[in-house]
């Protein structure tokens, strides 16, 4: 019988850090003994509130990729993905980016919190278009935009 899968990842906005592994490292080391894991560097989430630093993002890539190398996942039993690699991940999400309700996404916690953490910085109420500008950053853009941003291929 195949093993179960996984998918998990980090956002590179920085160095990881002793949470990090404590957090969810050290787990995933194990998990990889029992599961087909996927570990994903989710670079285009990135963008979503670091977009003022996009070398940064480019640097964290590969220093998130080394911390985890250097806590011992190993490729060799695992799949390391950086999302902006992977094209059909930005086609998907465009598709349904397009298909999603502005309701839904103003209902979404993950975007509510983001919302109340850009009023706070502006002082000012958001935009109530504003959800779905949220939502579109956090997984699409142009791919001229995102390519010309994030690490080269």
């Amino acid at each position: 019988m195949a093993n179960r899968r996984l998918l998990t990842g980090d956002r590179p906005t920085g160095k990881l850090h002793l949470g990090h592994y404590v957090g969810s490292l050290e787990n995933r080391v194990r998990l990889q003994e029992e599961y087909d894991c996927s570990f994903l560097i989710a670079d285009y989430q990135a963008l979503g509130d670091h977009l003022g630093d996009i070398e940064g993002i480019r640097r964290s890539v590969l220093d998130v990729a080394m911390d985890w190398l250097a806590v011992g996942l190993d490729p060799e039993r695992s799949t390391f993905l950086v999302q902006s690699y992977v094209p059909e991940h930005a086609e998907l999400a465009m598709l349904l980016g397009m298909l999603t309700p502005l309701g839904m996404l103003q209902r979404n916690p993950t975007l509510k919190a983001e919302r109340a953490q850009i009023e706070a910085k502006q002082k000012l109420p958001s935009r109530p278009g504003q959800a779905v500008y949220l939502a579109r950053i956090k997984v699409m853009s142009t791919y001229k935009d995102l390519t010309d941003a994030l690490p080269a291929r």
